[in-house]
């Protein structure tokens, strides 16, 4: 969900993070050629059930970026567009090594497209008084 949203704020690309369990729940009717899907799917015990998913995204020829680890890259080559493989980590931490990739992608994303991802239109940096 936080790739998501730095996606959006930094290169005003549309985006919506959805949970792996959710996507048949008819985030999937919407898959087709012109869809990026940006998988985060470290090997642990869901791996080959998001797997799955990236199998039935791919079927229906999506294209999926997948960002894992060493264990759970080579499963994913062959069926994803392309493979990022972060480096191995406690469970307990995984999360926070795949924010700060989610971060990297779109401050990379921003700056391909020109835009300066320091300064953002229409974001409020600072914290709102009601």
């Amino acid at each position: 969900m936080e790739g998501t949203l730095k996606i959006k704020e930094l290169s005003y690309i549309n985006t919506t993070g959805i949970a792996a369990g959710e996507m048949k729940h008819g985030s999937i009717a919407l898959i087709d050629s012109t869809v990026r899907v940006i998988s985060i799917i470290p090997y642990d015990d869901l791996s080959f059930k998001t797997l799955s998913n990236i199998q039935e995204i791919s079927a229906r020829k999506g294209k999926v970026i997948a960002f894992s680890d060493k264990q759970g890259a080579p499963f994913l080559r062959g069926v994803c567009a392309y493979v990022v493989q972060l480096p191995d980590t406690d469970n307990f931490i995984s999360p926070i090594i795949y924010s700060v990739a989610m971060q990297f992608l779109a401050y990379f994303t921003a700056a391909k497209k020109g835009l300066d991802a320091d300064c953002p239109s229409n974001l409020a940096k600072s914290a709102t008084v009601e």
